[in-house]
Protein backbone atom coordinates (compact mmCIF):
# COMPACT_ATOMS: atom_id res chain seq x y z
CA UNK A 1 0.00 0.00 0.00
CA UNK A 2 0.96 3.35 -0.78
CA UNK A 3 1.59 6.19 2.06
CA UNK A 4 1.47 9.76 2.47
CA UNK A 5 3.85 9.12 5.83
CA UNK A 6 4.51 6.90 8.36
CA UNK A 7 5.52 7.91 11.55
CA UNK A 8 7.09 5.49 14.71
CA UNK A 9 4.67 6.51 17.73
CA UNK A 10 5.66 6.89 21.65
CA UNK A 11 5.20 3.27 21.89
CA UNK A 12 7.04 1.99 19.41
CA UNK A 13 4.24 1.22 17.08
CA UNK A 14 3.77 2.31 13.28
CA UNK A 15 1.30 4.51 12.43
CA UNK A 16 0.75 5.95 8.96
CA UNK A 17 -1.51 8.37 6.44
CA UNK A 18 -2.34 6.23 3.33
CA UNK A 19 -3.06 8.01 -0.19
CA UNK A 20 -6.35 6.00 0.03
CA UNK A 21 -7.19 8.10 3.26
CA UNK A 22 -5.77 11.47 2.66
CA UNK A 23 -8.40 11.36 -0.14
CA UNK A 24 -11.21 11.83 2.45
CA UNK A 25 -9.33 14.92 3.92
CA UNK A 26 -8.09 16.59 0.64
CA UNK A 27 -8.59 20.12 0.74
CA UNK A 28 -9.57 20.78 -2.95
CA UNK A 29 -12.84 19.15 -2.18
CA UNK A 30 -14.09 20.79 0.91
CA UNK A 31 -17.71 22.05 0.75
CA UNK A 32 -16.73 25.81 2.48
CA UNK A 33 -13.91 27.51 4.59
CA UNK A 34 -13.82 29.49 7.33
CA UNK A 35 -11.28 32.22 8.82
CA UNK A 36 -10.89 31.99 12.84
CA UNK A 37 -12.62 34.03 14.68
CA UNK A 38 -9.81 35.28 16.76
CA UNK A 39 -6.56 34.43 14.47
CA UNK A 40 -7.12 35.12 10.63
CA UNK A 41 -4.15 33.14 9.53
CA UNK A 42 -6.25 29.57 10.92
CA UNK A 43 -8.84 28.61 8.51
CA UNK A 44 -11.33 25.65 8.76
CA UNK A 45 -11.95 23.27 5.87
CA UNK A 46 -15.43 21.74 6.13
CA UNK A 47 -16.55 18.58 3.71
CA UNK A 48 -20.06 17.53 4.84
CA UNK A 49 -20.71 13.64 4.30
CA UNK A 50 -24.39 13.01 4.03
CA UNK A 51 -24.29 9.18 5.32
CA UNK A 52 -23.30 9.95 8.57
CA UNK A 53 -24.57 13.57 8.74
CA UNK A 54 -21.49 15.19 10.47
CA UNK A 55 -18.96 17.19 8.70
CA UNK A 56 -14.93 16.54 8.50
CA UNK A 57 -13.00 20.16 9.64
CA UNK A 58 -9.55 20.21 8.66
CA UNK A 59 -7.45 23.25 10.49
CA UNK A 60 -4.77 24.70 8.70
CA UNK A 61 -2.78 27.09 9.87
CA UNK A 62 -0.84 29.65 7.30
CA UNK A 63 2.56 31.60 7.78
CA UNK A 64 4.61 33.29 5.10
CA UNK A 65 2.32 32.12 2.37
CA UNK A 66 2.58 28.47 3.27
CA UNK A 67 -0.14 26.34 5.18
CA UNK A 68 0.46 23.60 7.18
CA UNK A 69 -2.63 21.08 8.80
CA UNK A 70 -3.15 21.76 12.55
CA UNK A 71 -5.48 19.20 13.91
CA UNK A 72 -9.08 17.15 11.77
CA UNK A 73 -11.72 16.29 13.90
CA UNK A 74 -15.46 15.44 13.00
CA UNK A 75 -18.51 17.53 14.30
CA UNK A 76 -22.01 18.06 13.65
CA UNK A 77 -22.56 21.49 13.25
CA UNK A 78 -20.25 23.80 10.88
CA UNK A 79 -19.12 27.38 11.73
CA UNK A 80 -19.57 29.69 8.87
CA UNK A 81 -18.16 32.97 9.21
Amino acid sequence: MDYVFEVIDKSGRKMHLSKERWQHICLEHSDFISIGRTDDTIHYYYKFYKIKKEYLIVSVKYLNGDGYIVTSFRTRKARQT
